[in-house]
């Protein structure tokens, strides 16, 4: 909100001859910020410079106006305020009126959305411009004046923040009401807009139509024209939730509505109507002449006890009973010196953010300074906390996947019914599926969440199916919950791409990612084994899902072993699968027991020195039997190659008619000592005996 900073300097007038101290814009900017609210800019307009402070919900009951700033202000820097008196018609002398006039009949029906509403009959006013005072107030603000009477609760509702409105009283048909909306009732607003209402939106109306949607705006039925002699003056306070959602409902935000969905002040009312009738007295000949105030349930101050030893507790400082008083009173709070220590604080009801004895402390901080509070050592050692493992892995796991080219996805923890049917999976009525413990939700939102799922893919799949659509390679990769038995932890890869031909291919890609991703998380004795079912969930489920549906490809899926132990699946996506899917590419997955593999990782790092010698390099090629893995040809290489075989790896495989139903493998093997320069002769001599266990195998023949 703009603040004009002229207008905000004319609450610190000289007091007893001596002209006050007031900063400088870009220096009250700064004082502000730091101890109360952020002024995001300052900017010349004219003579004046308007602040745009950034007024927070929890203090935007109190300061959307230049008195309640100006208070602010005062309260900061300690100087005295002087606070405009409405020399006429003051909320005492207005509520002394009491000769009956017949247009000012107001009835409230709806108390809970209009806790108080103050009425003001004032008749004989000479509608014409504004004042060239008013007139400067506003337009430096961008308001635009329209007449003297307008222009004055504008003015007021800037100068004190309490929206105020202004009805031609012979315009009005009957009493007033405040009352909700019939549905389909309609007005029309003083901008000529027509407005649609309903049962929900608070109307200001008489006998036959609305006259202002409350709170908010004002209708053309009573608008003030220059043909006005009588005038009913409104100052009420309306529920700030209904103000706000009915602002969003009907599309239309104002300066009024603003404030009021910031809950304000209910005894704010009368102080407002009061300044707005002494300025129409003076500026427009208006007289007073009948007023009324339905205020049912009156907001009283709340008493709040406050520890100065607790005060002094939280900030860290050293502040004195009397020091803390005078701070409070500063703020507008009535103080009493309960005991030695604890002083009874009575808040201005306008500061409804004040009910508690941490907010007394909060105010009593930031009044006295942040900036003046010392730093001071804590009275005792903080020891670090000690690494939590399960987050460290997984946080190297995300960067790793990510460094690969990995997407992190994040899907529902449900599945539907038809999703497990595609996996084979019967579903049932009961909470289990066909017998299998796989969960069913006992109340579910939607058909498509039934079920708790039991295994990350199905997310995966349809992530997969989604953004094939905009790209031709997909990579991606979750952590997260299971449940099959009771839940657990899972991580599941997935690869798709529509340029390959086979799904050969994303198996391949997905398996050489796999391992790259083991190798470097610290994965030692990885290994590949058959698996014969292959099931959606995990290894271990191998002989529960026997013949129930498979995921994976009857002939390009294996199970990840650790040693001894299952990790996990991979293999390409079933063509059946992948059909129902929708899947336009070939596809693979892989899913892994996150628990376990993090328990793989968790071993101690053996660092090597690098030699300083040279490594030499040999290739050798070998025609096997069909039915051979690349693993048992490997493992021989291996474990007949020595120590100073430091690598082996497969760059070729190759079938050939000629081959006569073998297929050739070819592997690079890098050999080096860390205590000399091998010679040929020596990595010969190694290399015969890797040929010599090579073909000890019948079928096995090295290709010299």
């Amino acid at each position: 909100m703009k603040f004009s900073y002229n207008w905000l300097r004319s609450f610190f007038s000289a007091r007893g001859g001596q002209e006050q101290k007031f900063p400088k814009p870009d220096e009250l900017a700064r004082i502000l910020t730091m101890r109360s609210l952020e002024v995001e800019g300052a900017e010349k307009s004219g003579k004046d410079t308007l602040l745009n402070v950034n007024v927070l919900s929890n203090r935007a009951h109190d300061c959307l106006s230049h008195l309640d700033m100006a208070r602010e202000i005062s309260a900061l820097l300690d100087i005295k305020l002087s606070i405009p008196a409405a020399k006429y018609a003051t909320p005492e002398r207005l509520s002394k009126v009491k000769r009956p006039v017949k247009k000012l009949k107001v009835s409230v029906t709806d108390k809970d959305l209009c806790s108080r509403y103050v009425g003001v009959f004032m008749s004989g006013v000479k509608v014409g411009p504004s004042p060239a005072w008013i007139k400067e107030r506003l337009e430096v603000l961008g308001q635009r004046s329209i007449n003297n009477i307008v222009d004055a609760a504008n003015f007021v509702m800037l100068e004190m923040g309490q929206p105020l409105h202004a009805f031609d009283a012979d315009k009005v048909d009957g009493a007033i009401m405040v009352r909700r909306a019939k549905d389909g009732e309609k007005i029309t607003t003083l901008d000529g807009e027509e407005v649609i209402l309903n049962k929900d939106i608070l109307v200001i109306a008489d006998n036959k139509a609305p006259l202002a949607i409350a709170g908010i705006k004002g209708g053309k039925k009573a608008e003030i024209t220059s043909h006005t002699k009588n005038i009913i003056l409104e100052a009420a306070n309306f529920d700030g939730g209904n103000i706000r959602r009915t602002s969003r409902a009907i599309g239309i935000a104002t300066d009024s509505s603003l404030r009021f969905a910031a809950s304000l002040d209910p005894n704010l009312a009368a102080e407002a109507v009061a300044r707005l009738a002494d300025i129409i007295k003076t500026e427009a000949s208006g007289k007073a002449v009948s007023v009324l105030d339905i205020y049912p349930k009156k907001l009283l101050p709340v008493k709040i006890s406050l520890n100065v030893e607790k005060l002094n507790a939280v900030l860290g400082e050293s502040i004195d009973t009397s020091s803390s008083k005078k701070i409070l009173e500063r703020l507008g709070c009535e103080v009493k010196i309960k005991q030695k220590k604890t002083l009874l604080v009575t808040p201005p009801t306008r500061r409804i953010d004040l009910s508690i004895e941490e907010d007394l402390i909060e105010e009593v901080g930031r009044v006295y300074g942040y900036e003046n509070i010392a730093p001071k050592s804590v009275l005792a050692e903080i020891a670090l906390p000690s690494r939590d493992d399960s987050i460290y892995y997984r946080e190297h796991a995300r960067d790793l996947l990510c460094g690969m080219g990995f997407f992190e996805a994040y899907n529902y923890s449900f599945v539907g019914a038809s999703d497990l049917e595609i996996m084979g999976l019967p579903t049932g009525q009961a909470g289990m599926v066909s017998g299998k413990n796989i969960f069913k939700l006992a109340n579910p939102t939607r058909p498509e969440f039934a079920f708790l799922r039991p295994s990350l893919l199905f997310g995966l799949l349809k992530n997969l199916k989604e953004n094939l659509k905009h790209a031709k390679d997909v990579r991606f990769f979750e952590m997260g919950h299971i449940f099959y038995k009771q839940e657990s932890d899972s991580m599941a890869l997935t690869v798709a791409s529509s340029e390959w031909k086979e799904s050969k291919g994303a198996f391949l890609e997905l398996k050489g990612a796999l391992t790259s991703f083991l190798e470097a998380f610290g994965v030692v004795d990885v290994w590949f084994d058959d698996a014969p079912a292959c099931p959606v969930g995990g290894p271990e489920r191998v002989s529960e899902y026997e013949g129930a549906g498979v995921l994976l490809h009857p002939f390009q899926r294996s199970e990840v072993k650790v040693g001894d132990q299952a990790l996990g699946v991979i293999g390409s996506v079933h063509p059946d699968v992948a059909a129902s899917y929708k899947l336009k590419a070939k596809a693979a997955v892989c899913e892994l027991d996150l628990r376990t593999l993090l328990d793989s990782s968790r071993k101690e790092n053996e660092y090597m020195p690098v030699s300083k010698f040279p490594a030499t390099a040999r290739d050798l090629a070998l025609l096997v039997p069909q039915d051979v893995r690349m693993s048992e040809v490997s493992d021989m290489i291996e474990n007949n190659g020595s120590k100073l075989l430091k690598n082996s790896d497969l760059f070729d495989v190759y079938e050939d008619e000629e081959f006569e139903g073998r297929k050739s493998f070819a592997f690079h093997l890098i050999f080096q000592s860390d205590n000399k320069t091998l010679s040929d002769t020596e990595v010969d001599e190694i290399m015969a005996n890797i040929f010599v266990a090579l073909e000890s195998n019948a079928d096995w023949e090295v290709r010299r």
